[in-house]
């Protein structure tokens, strides 16, 4: 009885400390996403003045592509690690 309980207990701290770096990494993604999107927001509003386009606008042009691709990269990120998150968090509850 009380041997099972306890191993179920380090299971349960063995799969929370897995879980942990994977959550931090998450929260990462996450906050450089958000940075990502209101850049290309600002970026969106600054190509929206047609003077922008008389001003040598190559660098916005070029910064904006890398942010969108950024965050292409950065989707993936995040759903690879939300769906280990899941795996792990479904391990959990099943014991």
């Amino acid at each position: 009885g009380q041997d099972k309980a306890e191993g179920q207990n380090s299971k349960k701290k063995e799969l929370q400390k897995k879980a942990s770096p994977v959550k931090k990494t998450i929260l990462k993604i996450e906050e450089e996403l958000t940075f990502c999107e209101v850049k290309v927001k600002e970026l969106e509003l600054k190509m929206a003045d047609p003077d922008f386009y008389k001003n040598g606008s190559f660098y916005a042009k070029k910064e904006y592509k890398e942010i969108k691709s950024r965050i292409d990269v950065l989707n993936k990120d995040w759903e690879v690690e939300t769906d280990k998150l899941k795996e792990i968090e479904l391990e959990l509850n099943s014991k």
